[in-house]
């Protein structure tokens, strides 16, 4: 009981931990293409 609500527990945490990197990627990347487009200008 005890270690399959921990393990859910962990699937959720990772599954919001994906969630907030793959913004805070996207976040990234964004900057990245702006700086990159200021760069080239």
């Amino acid at each position: 009981m005890t270690g399959t609500k921990l393990l859910s527990l962990t699937v959720a945490n990772n599954y919001y931990s994906y969630l907030i990197g793959k913004t805070s990627n996207a976040a990234a990347f964004n900057t990245f293409i702006n700086s990159a487009g200021v760069k080239k200008a």
